[in-house]
């Protein structure tokens, strides 16, 4: 303890036992123990409007005022798709709230935006009026299907698909729109595939597969006698007996044979079908008279 610390005794001198000091000599100091008192700092208290559970309580009035606000003001919203889409987003300044197949939104401009699966991506901007009750209706548009041609062991066959050469079959991964679309498939000796072929789209794959026909047939010549030329659209191919093939379509036939009336008939020729020309007999030449004369 120091000096300040000390408290003298008022009656240090009257104490038994004590006496009074020599002239010259200093009083006695007597320090005595005080009791501890802690120091107590003045609490600081807050202002009321800044107590936080008065900040909550008017936070939550504030938020409860602008919800009732915007339900108050806000417009009701129908969006119709075709087909229905599988998620609707509006983006805008301000909140849109979906409630039961509708919107609440407040009037200005949106951007819309809308998905489906097997649909393209739907985008665009509205506006939203004053009306309270407003109705939009929207068209989703399919995405191209995904076709694949196959000519089984015919290769190298042309398609040709709305009058555009596409390339050589095997093709796969060809995007078509959705919708009809003239198809035609052609090869050397072959007969020509051509059909009208509904592409679904939507992503939906499709597989043509393809058997084309042979554009031949074999086609075969028998007579009595035997050994005549057959001749089709003026050439001569051989004798008979004679099996040869002709492309499908129409010819000219004929069979000649020295000394007999020459035979001819028109075939019809279907490709991969094979054809036997009925026997043919022969008969004889008409006989050539020569006369002659002489005077006297």
């Amino acid at each position: 303890m120091t000096a300040r610390s000390a408290i003298p005794s008022r009656d240090a001198g009257n104490r038994p036992g004590t006496g009074p000091m020599p002239p010259g000599e200093p009083s006695p100091v007597v320090i005595e123990p005080v009791a501890f008192r802690p120091a107590v700092a003045a609490a600081r208290r807050l202002p009321r409007y800044l107590r936080p559970l008065p900040i909550l309580f008017g936070a939550a009035l504030l938020a409860l005022g602008l919800v009732a606000l915007f339900m108050f003001t806000a417009k009701s919203v129908q969006l119709e798709f075709d087909p229905p889409a599988d998620s609707i987003v509006m983006d805008g300044r301000l909140p849109v709230v979906p409630i039961g197949g509708r919107h609440l939104a407040q009037s200005g401009a949106y951007v819309l935006r809308a998905e489906k699966a097997g649909y393209r991506p739907y985008e665009t901007r509205i506006e939203i009026g004053s009306e309270q009750n407003q109705a939009f209706q929207y068209q989703l548009e399919k995405l191209p299907g995904v076709v694949d041609i196959r000519t089984g062991d015919v290769r190298n066959a042309s398609v040709t698909i709305d009058g555009e050469p596409r390339g050589l079959a095997p093709l796969d991964d060809l995007r078509l729109e959705p919708g009809p679309h003239d198809i035609v498939v052609a090869a050397a000796n072959y007969l020509p595939w051509l059909e009208t072929v509904e592409i679904e789209g939507a992503a939906v794959e499709q597989i043509l597969d393809i058997e084309l026909v042979p554009g031949w047939a074999p086609v075969s010549f028998s007579s009595v006698p035997a050994a005549a030329t057959v001749v089709v659209d003026g050439e001569a191919l051989g004798r008979t007996p004679l099996t040869v093939d002709l492309g499908a379509g129409r010819h000219e036939a004929g069979l000649r044979l020295d000394g007999y009336k020459t035979w001819q008939t028109e075939l019809e020729v279907s490709g991969d079908v094979p054809q036997a020309v009925p026997k043919v007999i022969f008969e004889k030449a008409d006989g050539v008279v020569s006369l002659r004369s002489s005077p006297g």
